[in-house]
């Protein structure tokens, strides 16, 4: 504790009073004896100014006294650009779920024909999608 005072004692002093500084007090004298409202006066800011000067003291003490915290940064992800092209492609990811009812058609090479075509246009699809999201 006693090397704390110490050092804190070099580093900062309380401030003085004003008016007890000797050329001050031979201007405070000089003002009493010629001009009362003006040494009211300048009484009254010597105070205001000591009070202030005494705040910032204290808190500058008190700032000493706190050790500073040390903050880590964040780390950040990459966030991607919001685009009306990427929010298109979000809707796209989860189509709504539609029921489709198999229609049995009299003819089955038919069927098989329809189905491979409508593979095949859904993995065309796909692709161009996987591209779109590339970019």
């Amino acid at each position: 504790m006693y090397w704390g005072r110490k050092v804190s004692g070099k580093n900062s002093k309380k401030p003085e009073k004003p008016w007890k500084i000797p050329e001050e007090q031979q201007h405070l004298q000089e003002l009493k004896r010629t001009d009362k409202k003006a040494y009211e006066q300048e009484r009254i800011m010597m105070e205001d100014d000591y009070k202030s000067a005494l705040l910032w003291y204290e808190g500058y003490r008190k700032s000493l006294r706190k050790k500073p915290k040390e903050k880590k940064p964040k780390k950040k992800q990459k966030e991607k650009p919001k685009t009306l092209i990427s929010t298109f492609f979000k809707k796209l990811e989860k189509p709504p779920k539609i029921e489709q009812k198999k229609v049995q058609s009299s003819n089955p090479t038919e069927d098989k024909a329809k189905e491979k075509a409508l593979a095949k246009i859904k993995r065309e699809q796909d692709k161009q999608l996987k591209k779109l999201k590339e970019k």
